[in-house]
């Protein structure tokens, strides 16, 4: 208290807006950080259960082929057909079966790719194969995030994809969503954020101006 009581009264309130303005980046950090983050946990959700909701409908047909109510020729063409038929986010968003071997069973957009190899990479190089097996090492689903053109264009795009490994056909459901919306949702927000804290800020500096 002796230290403070002899600084000059501009030193002083020098020193409050300075702890001011740091705890209000320190608030802007951590709770654009936590923002952001609770926004790809809701999108991971909705991919989730895009998945775990498919992978009910297979599993259920695969209970059908043990029971030889259904070959699998016949499973195969049902999954196909839903595969096929499934779209969220606005219809921008689509599910691929891809064997663990790298096979493409069935992909929701583009069924001409339906047998082959698959060679889509990310923005570093890496195939999407690899990216999903990383995933799914030691565990039946996980998360990959990476850089991929929309289709129908050419410059990469920030896409999320939940993975779920379907033992039965030794392969991997995976449902992928671009995420464009969710940064521009964030950068509105923090820009809002930026914008109060500012006004807050300049608003302090009027009333420590006028007491000095």
């Amino acid at each position: 208290m002796n230290i403070l009581s002899r600084l000059r009264v501009r030193t002083k309130l020098a020193l409050l807006l300075g702890t001011f303005t740091l705890g209000f980046v320190a608030l802007l950090a951590i709770d654009g950080h936590a923002t952001y983050q609770r926004m790809l946990d809701e999108r991971v959700q909705k991919l989730r259960a895009t998945v775990d909701m498919t992978m009910g409908l297979a599993e259920q047909l695969e209970s059908k082929v043990s029971a030889r109510q259904m070959s699998r020729e016949e499973e195969l063409a049902r999954l196909r057909e839903i595969v096929h038929a499934l779209r969220f986010d606005d219809g921008k968003g689509y599910m691929t079966l891809e064997k663990l071997d790298g096979t493409i069973l069935f992909h929701g957009v583009n069924p001409d790719l339906e047998g082959k190899q698959s060679t889509a990479k990310d923005q570093n190089g890496r195939t999407l194969l690899a990216l999903a097996l990383d995933a799914l090492r030691g565990r039946d689903s996980g998360t990959i995030s990476y850089l991929f053109p929309k289709p129908g264009e050419t410059d990469p795009r920030p896409k999320l994809s939940y993975v779920a490994r379907f033992a039965p056909l030794n392969a991997f459901f995976l449902a992928g969503s671009y995420i464009d919306d969710v940064n521009a949702a964030f950068r509105a927000r923090l820009a809002t954020l930026v914008t109060l804290c500012g006004g807050i800020l300049l608003a302090t500096l009027l009333v420590a101006w006028l007491i000095n």
